[in-house]
């Protein structure tokens, strides 16, 4: 960073995702945009001698010290930057990023989590438990923050694993339960939800043929459809997701640790 500027780290997060921008502005734009503030301060004032029935609109504009305060000034660049790129974020983006608010995001160390789950696995038929890997390939994405795989230095919340694998292959149930969802569903693309029972369910995004329908009752390992890359997606793979209660857990917290963790490709 130049010693003549300024770095504001920007945190906001939206129901489509949690975003970091690192944000530089020199010394000197911040004082012409305080100068400017300062001129267009004193127009206003000489409009409103010019015409008292202006003074009316003009009692209602906050203005002052943030106009006139770089202190004040720099404090609320970030909030000003921060609007401009989340309306230039949403131009680019989409898909299942971020369905919830951030408080709700569940860590991969939650011992609430845990305990829910193994009550939960404890109480379910074997054939229900969601356990089984959809696909044997490698891992692209795991669960967790990344960053913006569409490029930008933006950061997001991935409630998902993405396994690798080729249009049309095959994808098949990580446990027996009823279809939920079958269809197209935003940034998912094609999506098929199963309901495994106890609130747990599982989602298999990005599909380039559903195989199966709503109400349907699948088997723990039936093929229920084919690899593509519909919807948000970057190329062909499988995007897999643990849900507990409609909210999205690492799915490895169930799964056996049988596929090899690869750098990010999609």
């Amino acid at each position: 960073m130049k010693k003549d500027s300024y770095a504001f780290l920007i945190f906001y997060s939206s129901r489509s995702g949690i975003y970091i921008r690192r944000v530089e502005i020199s010394k000197n734009k911040i004082k012409r945009s305080v100068a400017c503030s300062a001129f267009g301060l004193f127009v206003l004032i000489v409009i409103g001698f010019i015409n008292p029935g202006f003074n009316k609109v003009f009692s209602q504009i906050e203005v002052g010290k943030s106009l006139i305060d770089p202190a004040f000034a720099e404090s609320h660049i970030s909030i000003s930057q921060e609007q401009f790129e989340w309306g230039e974020r949403q131009l680019n983006s989409g898909g299942p990023v971020m369905t919830r608010n951030s408080e709700s995001v569940q860590s991969d160390k939650d011992e609430e989590i845990d305990g829910e789950l193994r009550e939960i696995v404890s109480k379910l038929e074997p054939e229900y438990v969601p356990n089984l890997w959809p696909r044997e390939d490698k891992i692209n994405n795991e669960f967790g923050f990344r960053s913006n795989p569409f490029g930008g230095r933006t950061y997001e919340f991935h409630e998902g694993i993405d396994i690798s694998g080729e249009r049309g292959d095959s994808v098949v149930a990580a446990g027996g339960g009823r279809v939920i969802k079958a269809g197209w569903q935003g940034g998912y693309g094609n999506l098929i939800e199963i309901d495994h029972g106890g609130g747990l369910t599982t989602r298999y995004g990005h599909l380039m043929k559903i195989e199966v329908k709503v109400g349907e009752f699948v088997s723990k390992g039936q093929q229920i459809g084919l690899v593509g890359s519909t919807g948000r997606s970057t190329g062909p793979h499988l995007h897999f997701e643990l849900r507990l209660n409609d909210r999205a857990i690492n799915p490895r917290k169930l799964l056996p640790p049988e596929i090899e963790i690869l750098p990010n490709r999609e």
